[in-house]
């Protein structure tokens, strides 16, 4: 799975990974994305101790929170808390 960089982070998935580091840390770092086999821009969330927890797919969260025209709070409530 290591799949670095294929692709700069567009503007709506870097503001969701800014809302991680917000919520986890900054320990969530671009350089912690990988990227699918479909171009899909993923993370392992870490918490401060480096622990890697949830799993977010950060280009569908972008695209489903710009549909949905959810806010901050919503996004992170449906996407990135469990």
């Amino acid at each position: 799975m290591e799949n670095k960089s294929q692709r700069s982070l567009t503007e709506d998935e870097l503001k969701i990974l800014g809302y991680i580091r917000d919520l986890y840390g900054v320990q969530n770092s671009s350089d912690d994305v990988f990227f699918t086999d479909d171009d899909d821009a993923a993370i392992f969330v870490k918490d401060i101790y480096g622990t890697k927890g949830m799993c977010v797919v950060l280009t569908n969260v972008a695209k489903f929170s710009k549909k949905d025209n959810l806010t901050r709070d919503e996004i992170c409530k449906q996407y990135l808390i469990p």
